[in-house]
């Protein structure tokens, strides 16, 4: 069986021109749109973040109030001749930064900035307490003090007192009988903490942000953005801002790594933009392209065919092969064949002047996209 190593011309002169459409380049079956449908990124993100050795969830962000990723590059000019003319500019040093900002606080978003893990250890605890003095002066309080104890005053003066035996009752005086204080002192207790230390680098997690992509037509979800970060080094930089008329908020902040691409051609990456449809119909085509054509083929030997979604000179093609139907057009010698999957077979009685074609269609819904494949018997 002999491949083609060619693919059809309309998928060439696609991808020939992917980057920049020539303007006598024509695809096939080009449709108008009828309707002026545009899509619009809205609302924010929600975050996921991962360890990325085990890819376990470290957080689930959902409460986001901004959320934003912002690529950058530095540029060298090169300059020169009359004038000191631009000549070339050279971009270089390009950084991917990530800014989260979330009004639901959240356990986590601390400790990875400080790269540590909560712990649940005891640990002293400084304890705010109102009591109300009897007729003698005493009070009761309601933890046991590690040390001295302040007493604030309803006049606004405070008096500190050493509390050596730990004890929960203090007798303050008749000068306070029947007064309300304010107690402040240090008790112990096994409680979920963190050390913030002076050196520890924060977190490297992997990043994923998820985006609704909404149309003005419907006003429905017609896509996810999805930004895959596999390593993303969180800044350390964490402030937590609050207000008196407000709802606190806290920030995440940082910047992706290169790590080795997923496929060779890649080289470095920072990441990927994934587009993930949620219906079918999110891809729209402009032709499709059934490779290879002309097909030649052996008597007693199958082949398939490929076929190729054309969307665009920034889109690269999609295969669509299996949504596809197939059929032999009329005059067609008959030792030729096509399956329902765009199979070819040739019979073992077909000769090497036997020839056919195969009629590929796509139904996208208000439009019929078809091509052809010509099919030659060789010795």
């Amino acid at each position: 069986m002999v491949k083609s190593v060619y693919l059809s011309n309309k998928i060439n002169r696609f991808l020939s021109n992917y980057l920049y459409l020539q303007p006598e380049t024509k695809l096939p079956n080009i449709r108008k749109k009828e309707k002026n449908m545009e899509n619009f990124v809205v609302s924010v993100a929600r975050a996921i973040l991962f360890e990325p050795s085990t890819n376990e969830v470290l957080a689930y962000a959902t409460a986001l109030s901004e959320s934003a990723f912002t690529l950058a590059m530095q540029s060298q000019e090169i300059r020169g001749g009359i004038g000191n003319v631009l000549k070339f500019n050279y971009k270089n040093t390009r950084t991917l930064n990530i800014s989260l900002t979330n009004v639901a606080f959240s356990k986590s978003f601390l400790p990875l900035n400080l790269g540590k893990v909560n712990a649940n250890t005891r640990i002293a605890i400084a304890n705010e307490q109102c009591m109300v003095l009897s007729g003698a002066g005493i009070g009761t309080l309601e933890k046991t003090p590690l040390g001295p104890v302040s007493y604030v005053y309803q006049n606004g003066t405070i008096e500190t007192r050493q509390n050596a035996t730990h004890s929960t009752v203090v007798d303050l005086g008749v000068a306070h009988a029947n007064e309300k204080v304010t107690a402040i002192y240090d008790y112990a207790e096994t409680i979920d903490n963190i050390t913030i230390d002076s050196s520890t680098p924060p977190n490297i997690v992997r990043l994923v942000m998820n985006v609704q992509i909404r149309s003005n037509e419907t006003n429905g979800i017609v896509e996810w953005l999805q930004l895959d970060i596999p390593s993303f080094q969180i800044d350390g930089n964490y402030e937590l801002s609050m207000t008196a008329d407000g709802v606190s908020s806290e920030t995440l902040t940082g910047m992706a790594l290169a790590v080795n691409g997923q496929q060779c051609s890649d080289g470095d990456v920072y990441g990927y933009i994934k587009y993930i449809p949620v219906t079918e119909s999110a891809y729209s085509l402009i032709g499709i392209a059934a490779t290879p054509s002309p097909l030649m083929i052996k008597a007693g030997e199958t082949d398939a065919i490929s076929v190729y979604g054309l969307r665009g000179n920034m889109y690269a093609p999609i295969t669509i092969t299996n949504k596809c139907d197939y059929a032999m057009q009329t005059g067609s010698d008959a030792d030729i064949e096509v399956s329902e999957n765009g199979i070819v077979s040739v019979s073992s009685a077909a000769t090497a002047t036997d020839t056919g074609t195969v009629v590929v269609s796509y139904d996208a819904g208000d439009v019929t996209y078809t091509d052809t494949v010509i099919v030659s018997v060789i010795e």
